[in-house]
C-alpha cells in the first residue's frame, strides 16, 4: 500500500462523509448507486491513491459517469474541492479518453488542427453530411446532434488586435478567444466586444484559436492542459486590466490555474455586472422578431461551471433584468446540469440524455420566448434537446440579449448563429 501525495491526502480529508451532497448529485439521483455520489467516488479516488483497489476498473466506470458539474460542492458544509479530486483520480487512472472525444482532445492542443476540425464540420454541415449523421445511433449520432454551426475563419482573426472604447474609457481587457467558441460561436465573441467597447472598454483580441486546456483537466489530462494554460499566458498582453472569458467552463478551469493570470480572470457576465453598465441596454424583442415595445420572456439556464465552479449566481440575472423589454421568468431547477458537461454528452450520451430529458421538461413549463445561458456546451446541448421535442425556443448567451442592434456588431452579425442552434 502506497500513500497518496499529501496534497490529495489533504482534499480527499475535507470530506467528512456527511451525506449533504447526495441529493445535489444527479447521478446519484439517476442510479441510486453510492458509488455514483461524490462521497462514494472520493473513496474510489482514496483507493486508488493507496493502492487499495483490486480492480481499478470500477473506479474507472464510476468515475466515467461523473458528470463533473460540482452541485456537490455548492451543496458542501466542509469545502471539499470535489472538481478537484475528480480530475486527480482520472489522471491517476491513466485511461485516456476513446473514439471521437480522444480526436477532439487532440485537434484542440494545436491551433491549425482545431481549425482543420471546425472547417471539416463545416463543410459536413453544408453538405448535408451533418444532418445524415444525426440519424446514426450511438454515440456518432449523439456528436452529429449536437455539433454546433462552425465559420471557416476564427473569429480572433477577422477583427483588429484591438477594439477601441466607442465611450469614455473606463480600461482594457483581453477577450479569450477560446477553440470551440472562435469559431463555432464567433456571434457570442462579437456581441461580448460590442457591448464592452460600449462599456468604454479596449477589447485586445489575442490571435486564436486558443484552447484553455480544461477539457483535459477535465478528462485526466494534467500535463496536456498546463502547456494550453502556459500558451494562453503567452497570448495576454501584459497591459490589460483583466482577462474576460464568454464560457463558463473555460473561466471556471482559468480561475483555478496557477499563475498571475488566475486573479484577474472574469467571466463576461461578472465583469460587467460588477462595473455596471453606464446605461440601460438597447431593447431586445425586435431581434426575436417580435414588434418594438413587445415583452420578451427570458429564462436563464445556470452553466454549472458559472454556478458551483466560479459561484456567479445573480450577475447574469441582473444583467437580463436591466434589459428594459426582457421579463425575466423562473426555470425549475436552473442549477441542475443538462448533460452537457464538456464532451460528457459524447462519452455518456445515456446518463446525458436523461438530464437533458429534465432540462427540456424544465423549458417546456417555463415557455420563455428566449432561453439565456452563458457556456458553449450548454447552448449546444440544450439546443439539441428542444429541437427534438419539437420546441422552437432559441438558445442564446447573456450577452447576445444586451448587445441590442446586431448589425454593426465588431465581427459582423451577432445574430447569425442562434438560429442554426434551433433549427
Amino acid at each position: 500500500m502506497t500513500a497518496p501525495h499529501r496534497d490529495l491526502t489533504r482534499l480527499l480529508d475535507a470530506c467528512v462523509h456527511c451525506g449533504l451532497c447526495l441529493p445535489a448529485c444527479p447521478t446519484y439521483d439517476a442510479t441510486g448507486n453510492e458509488l455514483d455520489a461524490p462521497r462514494g467516488r472520493i473513496d474510489l479516488v482514496r483507493g486508488l491513491a493507496e493502492g487499495r483497489l483490486e480492480d481499478p476498473s470500477v473506479a474507472s466506470r464510476h468515475l466515467d459517469l461523473c458528470l463533473g458539474c460540482r452541485a456537490c460542492e455548492t451543496a458542501c458544509p466542509s469545502g471539499v474541492r470535489y472538481g478537484a479530486i475528480l480530475e486527480e483520480g482520472r489522471a491517476r487512472l491513466g485511461t485516456p479518453p476513446r473514439g471521437v472525444v480522444r480526436l477532439l482532445l487532440r485537434a484542440f492542443e494545436s491551433p491549425g488542427a482545431t481549425v482543420t476540425a471546425m472547417r471539416t464540420l463545416a463543410l459536413a454541415r453544408r453538405t448535408g453530411l451533418l444532418a445524415l449523421g444525426r440519424m446514426l445511433p450511438g454515440r456518432l449520432g449523439a456528436a452529429a446532434r449536437v455539433a454546433p454551426d462552425a465559420r471557416w475563419t476564427p473569429w480572433s482573426r477577422t477583427v483588429p488586435r484591438v477594439l477601441a472604447a466607442t465611450a469614455p474609457r473606463r480600461g482594457s481587457v483581453a477577450l479569450l478567444p477560446g477553440c470551440v467558441m472562435d469559431q463555432a460561436f464567433s456571434g457570442v465573441h462579437a456581441a461580448a466586444a460590442r457591448v464592452l467597447v460600449r462599456e468604454g472598454f479596449d477589447v485586445h483580441v489575442p490571435r486564436g484559436p486558443l484552447c484553455c486546456g480544461a477539457l483535459h483537466a477535465h478528462s485526466g489530462d494534467a500535463g496536456a492542459a498546463r502547456r494550453l494554460v502556459s500558451a494562453i499566458d503567452a497570448a495576454i498582453p501584459g497591459e490589460v486590466d483583466a482577462v474576460l472569458v464568454d464560457a463558463a467552463g473555460c473561466g471556471s478551469h482559468l480561475k483555478e490555474s496557477d499563475g498571475p493570470r488566475a486573479a484577474r480572470t472574469f467571466d463576461v457576465l461578472e465583469w460587467l455586472d460588477r462595473h455596471g453598465p453606464r446605461s440601460p441596454p438597447p431593447p431586445a424583442a425586435p431581434r426575436f422578431g417580435k414588434p418594438s415595445g413587445a415583452r420578451l420572456r427570458v429564462a436563464f439556464q445556470d452553466p454549472c461551471h458559472l454556478r458551483h465552479g466560479q459561484r456567479v449566481v445573480d450577475a447574469p440575472r441582473r444583467l437580463l433584468r436591466a434589459v428594459p423589454d426582457v421579463d425575466l421568468v423562473p426555470l425549475a431547477e436552473p442549477d441542475r446540469c443538462c448533460g452537457g458537461a464538456g464532451t460528457y454528452n459524447l462519452s455518456e450520451p445515456g446518463m446525458a440524455g436523461i438530464q437533458l430529458e429534465r432540462k427540456v421538461e424544465a423549458v417546456r413549463q417555463a415557455a420563455p420566448d428566449v432561453l439565456a445561458t452563458a457556456n458553449p456546451g450548454c447552448a449546444l446541448q440544450v439546443a439539441a434537446g428542444l429541437r427534438a421535442a419539437g420546441l422552437r425556443v432559441p438558445v442564446v448567451h447573456v450577452v447576445e440579449l444586451l448587445v441590442g442592434d446586431p448589425r454593426h456588431a465588431a465581427g459582423g452579425e451577432v445574430s447569425s448563429e442562434f438560429e442554426n442552434r434551433t433549427t
